[in-house]
């Protein structure tokens, strides 16, 4: 017999996917614009979950909300990326941290490359690395 019970199938894969030519479709995706430093405002971390993630661009902290430090210690302290974050709603326990010397290799740890082509200032070996079993609680 036929039967209407369906399932939903999740993307199996990395959590995190970027882009640095515009959002990625049918996924969450939040933006990276650094306005004080030019070629980052198409920039995007894109997820097929909505995970409640923020850009902060120095404006503090959201209220509520948890921060990693987004810095890159090579770029020109006129393009402001020394008080940039991701931040998370703080009631979530995600495990995330930053890279700027290559993808962290601990043992569960998965990382997605932040890149910016255009941008020569060390943004070519920066990652954002997670758990992706804490994205699942």
């Amino acid at each position: 017999p036929f039967s209407n019970n369906w399932i939903e199938l999740k993307p199996v894969g990395p959590l995190f996917r970027w882009s640095h030519t515009g959002r990625i479709s049918d996924m969450h995706c939040v933006n990276f614009n650094e306005p004080s430093d030019l070629g980052w405002q198409d920039n995007y971390l894109c997820s097929y979950e909505n995970y409640g993630l923020q850009f902060d661009n120095g404006w503090g902290p959201p209220a509520g909300m948890q921060c990693v430090k987004l810095i890159e210690p090579k770029e020109d302290f006129r393009h402001t990326w020394n008080d940039n974050s991701l931040c998370y709603p703080a009631e979530k326990s995600y495990k995330m941290s930053w890279s700027v010397d290559g993808p962290l290799s601990e043992e569960g740890t998965e990382c997605v490359q932040i890149t910016e082509p255009s941008d020569s200032n060390g943004w070519d070996n920066n990652y954002l690395c997670y758990d992706p079993k804490t994205f699942t609680q």
